[in-house]
């Protein structure tokens, strides 16, 4: 056993705890999602769990929140870039932690094998499928900066337990900013009612939860900060940090995992702007490829990575008797990130309708299964038809997600509606 990886692994026990603390010593509270993983773990029977999500959505912070919470001799954590550059090979690790528990980890006794940045290894997702199947008490909990290798992975294909990272949702930021805890029975008490009964005594509890502090002055601020770093940075850095994912995103996960050469990277970071400034039934493959100067089919490439990427999602039409095939609605996962691509461009003002939009998708996909759209409505979300705007004139079957203070079975004030995840 070469010793410079038994020094390694021996280093990383030693050390991983120190770290660990220090990194969470301002983040006190758990991004919800570390909830549903653990859930997942001791629930879904599977033993493989990969967090895809868009950049900078705390999916590093939640392994530390994760390793906190195990026993020190049944857990390890790496992160891969780490053994890439130094030429180490994960089955090597695992070897080692053999040799020093003095059995083979996860075959007797549960262990979990914490890696992020596991894509960094060559063939990730076969060597994760061979521990699997080798050792039946393993858990393998991994993350990539990038969810595109993640999502086109074929080796774990019904064999793992994926959770798609979203930015932070309103009831998550009100938690962590403010301490405004929407309790989780008020809150599906929500989901269940909405379009079917008056959500009246609902709002009145989650307004005396708020207190003095204003819902939808709160809800627009929410939609510019929807990103975990966002609890800690000004402004300015907010935008700016947002800037630099999409240039990683782009510059770093296209030509990495994509292989996308220079001119298409480029016209990759003028057509997610551009996107930005439209609203989402606003996106024509027709327009994108006079404006990026590229072609329809390079667009939809790009359309496909940016969604692989979860910087934006389509959904699609669903209605009768169409003889022709109707365009998707392309949404932002972040508003924050929308709104920081655009507003130097289109202005403020004009981008509100469209964050509205994105933060009602964002909410709508993690509640519900199915969602699509329609002539009639903004979403249909599991039967559900919803709009979205202000002093939208009631239709017949439509939720009115209203940005007022009124509220009856067909009209809710959007910020208590997005309460129901």
């Amino acid at each position: 056993m070469e010793s410079g990886i038994k020094t390694f692994v021996m280093n990383q026990i030693v050390y991983t705890p120190q770290i660990v603390k220090e990194e969470l010593k301002d983040i006190k509270k758990e991004r919800f999602f570390v909830q549903e993983l653990r859930e997942a773990i001791k629930k879904s029977g599977q033993r493989i769990f990969l967090l895809s999500g868009l950049r900078g959505t705390g999916k590093t912070t939640s392994l530390f929140h994760l390793f906190t919470s195990l026993p020190d001799e049944s857990v390890f954590y790496v992160s891969c870039d780490e053994l890439f550059s130094r030429g180490f090979k994960l089955e090597e690790i695992v070897d080692v932690l053999d040799y020093i528990h003095k059995e083979s980890v996860g075959v007797k006794k549960d262990f979990f094998l914490l890696l992020d940045e596991v894509t960094y290894l060559p063939g990730w997702d076969l060597k994760l499928k061979i521990l699997r199947d080798k050792r039946p008490k393993l858990y393998i909990v991994a993350t990539s900066s990038s969810s595109i290798p993640l999502k086109k992975s074929v080796e774990l294909a019904r064999r793992v337990y994926e959770i798609n990272v979203s930015p932070l949702f309103f009831r998550e930021y009100i938690a962590l900013k403010y301490g405004i805890k929407i309790p989780d029975e008020l809150s599906l008490r929500i989901r269940k009612k909405i379009g079917k009964e008056s959500l009246e005594p609902e709002y009145i509890k989650v307004l005396s939860i708020f207190g003095t502090r204003n819902i939808f002055a709160l809800f627009d601020e929410y939609m510019r900060h929807d990103l975990p770093s966002s609890l800690k940075l000004s402004d300015p850095a907010y935008t700016s940090s947002i800037e630099n994912i999409i240039k990683r995103i782009v510059y770093e996960d296209f030509s990495k995992y994509e292989k996308f050469e220079t001119k298409m990277l480029t016209a990759a970071e003028i057509l997610i702007k551009y996107m930005a400034t439209v609203p989402a039934d606003g996106v024509k493959f027709s327009t994108l490829s006079e404006v990026v100067g590229i072609s329809k089919e390079s667009v939809a490439k790009l359309l496909n990575s940016f969604e692989l990427s979860m910087v934006i999602r389509g959904i699609s039409y669903k209605g009768r008797g169409r003889m022709f095939k109707v365009p998707k609605k392309w949404f932002f996962y972040s508003p924050s990130m929308r709104y920081a691509l655009a507003s130097p461009v289109a202005g403020k003002a004009e981008c509100i309708g469209n964050l509205r939009e994105d933060a009602t998708f964002t909410h709508l996909s993690k509640a519900f299964n199915s969602l699509f759209y329609s002539h009639d409505a903004d979403f249909i979300a599991n039967g559900l038809m919803v709009e979205v705007g202000k002093g939208k004139k009631s239709r017949k079957g439509t939720v009115i997600f209203d940005m007022e203070d009124k509220i009856a079975v067909d009209r809710v004030p959007l910020p208590l509606a997005l309460l129901m995840v």
